[in-house]
């Protein structure tokens, strides 16, 4: 089968227009997967900082329960008395007669935390 001049030179353009299609296709695939992974990744990042806002509001949500259960439970508690057993002994020194150590109460810094009655040592003055 011979073919003339004219189908020779439409197969040669037809198959060179399907290279080059096939080229920019490629491009084109490459250009928009690194876009497409782009976007993946920003994707993950939004829902990995969903998550952590997500998990945050839940320990927040716990501690204000705690807080709440704390603070219940206090209240209906009696008034915070030192053991009963234990005994302050407020000694004096021998040469000012000033006591040596001072009872201190219970009291709340401001962290929240609660600070036993204790005895320490006596100011300078």
């Amino acid at each position: 089968m011979q073919f003339t001049k004219r189908t020779t030179i439409l197969a040669a353009v037809g198959i060179l227009a399907y290279i080059s299609l096939a080229g920019y296709h490629s491009h084109l695939k490459k250009r928009y997967a690194g876009e497409e992974i782009q976007q993946k990744e920003k994707a993950a990042v939004i829902y990995q900082q969903d998550q952590s806002v997500a998990s945050a509001k839940a320990v927040e949500t716990e501690l204000e329960d705690v807080q709440v259960q704390l603070s219940e439970e206090l209240n209906t508690s009696s008034v915070y008395s030192p053991r009963s057993n234990s005994s302050y002994s407020n000694s004096y020194s021998d040469s000012t007669g000033r006591q040596k150590t001072v009872h201190v109460r219970g009291y709340y810094r401001k962290d929240g935390t609660y600070v036993n009655s204790h005895l320490r040592s006596a100011p300078k003055r």
